[in-house]
């Protein structure tokens, strides 16, 4: 008899339970509201580190930014965990444990071979009925919630990914420089006379000509003496955040229709080793690290792009960050005329005239 009093006492303790506490229906309707809004504030942040982080031309503004946004990512993970400790440990969470309890003693009743009485009867009507409500109601939550836990470790893993380079080493000089995001991939585009620096600073081995179809009006062309070097700085971070090293390709507009091609030489890729001066004649160098050897264009000022495959020189593996790319001549020609050069990490697009126009032009 004492197992059937102890059933009695429950039973009357879980109707109490029922009729005195708080509907666990508004209970889980109150915690999809408060994950709505937390959902709210993480559309808004990740938003934020897309377009903000893009638009950033400064090491410390990019410093600045990402940890401010380290630092809302880490409030609203806090909100959330609040919220799950709720759904743990509210009324769901109570009805749980009296729904475990109530079992134990169904089992143990049945094992007792008492089968008849009017408790027991309730007891089991009471078990199927918190079974019922925990079917409809402990599920909502927990999804939504495990959903922006997912979301918020793949945004603090972007921003976790943000590399910077040191002080002493600034973003370099935007003048000319344009990008883009074409079929959701990574261009920057600069023109051929924007170059970082030209060694020596002077017309005898690459000169600017004028040419009217060429964009911006110049062109840089070779003046047909080996020697010298162009050297372009860029970093494909002021793309957008996304954009990352790892394998790229070049492509340069050009009128070439006799393929006179050139070294070129990145810092950081394999095999590549830029000398601190150039070369008297050839150099070192070898085709891996050849340019334009292909015909494109024709005589004086028609233009186009190239290569017509990304052999040889044209696939280079670029630095997160900040890259420096070096040209130096490998045949005595002239007939070369460079107006604009394009890096993609995309290995399948192909640049157009009307792609480089639309192009957004860093300020």
């Amino acid at each position: 008899m004492n197992l059937v009093i102890r059933i009695f006492t429950i039973v009357l303790i879980c109707f109490n339970f029922a009729g005195c506490n708080t509907d666990p229906e508004e209970e889980t309707d109150d915690l999809l509201e408060e994950l709505a809004r937390i959902n709210n504030q993480l559309t808004v942040l990740q938003i934020t580190a897309l377009t903000k982080l893009s638009n950033q031309d400064s090491v410390s503004g990019m410093e600045k930014l990402t940890q401010e946004l380290r630092e809302e990512l880490a409030v609203i993970s806090k909100q959330l965990a609040t919220v799950e400790q709720a759904n743990n440990q509210g009324e769901l969470a109570e009805l749980q444990t009296q729904l475990e309890n109530l079992e134990k003693l169904d089992n143990q009743a049945n094992d007792a071979g008492i089968d008849n009485l009017n408790e027991i009867e309730n007891l089991k009507k009471i078990i199927n009925s918190l079974k019922n409500q925990l079917a409809k109601q402990n599920n909502a939550p927990a999804a939504e919630i495990e959903k922006l836990k997912r979301e918020i470790a793949e945004l603090k893993k972007q921003l976790q990914e943000q590399d910077f380079p040191p002080p002493t080493q600034p973003l370099p000089n935007k003048r000319g420089f344009k990008v883009s995001q074409y079929g959701g991939s990574h261009q920057i585009w600069f023109e051929a006379e924007h170059y970082t620096a030209r060694t020596p600073d002077t017309d005898e081995h690459w000169a600017i000509e004028k040419m009217n179809k060429a964009y911006g009006k110049t062109v840089l062309g070779p003046t047909g003496k080996f020697g010298g070097m162009l050297r372009y700085e860029f970093d494909i971070r002021t793309i957008g955040p996304k954009a990352k090293g790892g394998e790229w390709y070049m492509w340069a507009r050009l009128v070439n229709p006799g393929n006179q091609s050139d070294f070129m030489l990145v810092e950081g890729h394999p095999d590549d080793r830029i000398p601190n001066k150039a070369p008297a004649e050839r150099g070192p160098f070898n085709n891996t690290q050849r340019v334009f050897e292909f015909n494109v264009g024709a005589a004086p000022d028609t233009f186009g792009w190239g290569p017509p495959s990304h052999k040889e020189g044209h696939t280079k593996t670029l630095k997160n960050g900040k890259n420096v790319t070096v040209f130096f001549r490998r045949q005595a020609g002239t007939g070369n005329k460079m107006d604009v050069i394009m890096w993609t990490d995309d290995k399948a697009y192909q640049p157009t005239d009307q792609d480089y126009e639309k192009a957004k032009a860093l300020q």
